[in-house]
C-alpha cells in the first residue's frame, strides 16, 4: 500500500494529527521528511538514545501524551560510543 493510499484512509483529523507528527520528527531528528511514511520504524531511521529521548519529549509536549510509564530500552537503542581503550 502506497503512502497516498494510507493518507487517504484518515481522517481530516488524523492526517493532521500525522502532519503535526512528521513536523516534529523532521524539526528533532533533521530528517528528510521525503523519507518518512506511516510505515517508518524509528530503528530504520538512527534515531537513537538522546535523540529519542529529545523526539519523544516533543511529542509528549504537543499532544500532551504521558509517557511516565514507556520503557524507553525497549523501544529506544542506547547511544553507541567508539570503545578508545578496545585493543589497548
Amino acid at each position: 500500500m502506497t503512502e497516498f493510499m494510507y493518507m487517504n484512509e484518515l481522517s481530516p483529523q488524523d492526517a493532521e494529527i500525522y502532519e503535526r507528527l512528521l513536523d516534529i520528527i523532521v524539526a528533532e531528528t533533521n530528517l528528510d521528511r521525503r523519507k518518512l511514511s506511516m510505515s517508518s520504524d524509528i530503528d530504520d531511521l538512527g534515531i537513537v538514545g538522546f535523540d529519542c529521548d529529545c523526539l519523544l519529549e516533543a511529542i509528549q509536549k504537543e499532544f500532551g501524551i504521558d509517557f511516565s510509564s514507556f520503557v524507553f530500552e525497549r523501544y529506544c537503542a542506547p547511544e553507541s560510543f567508539f570503545d578508545f581503550t578496545a585493543g589497548s
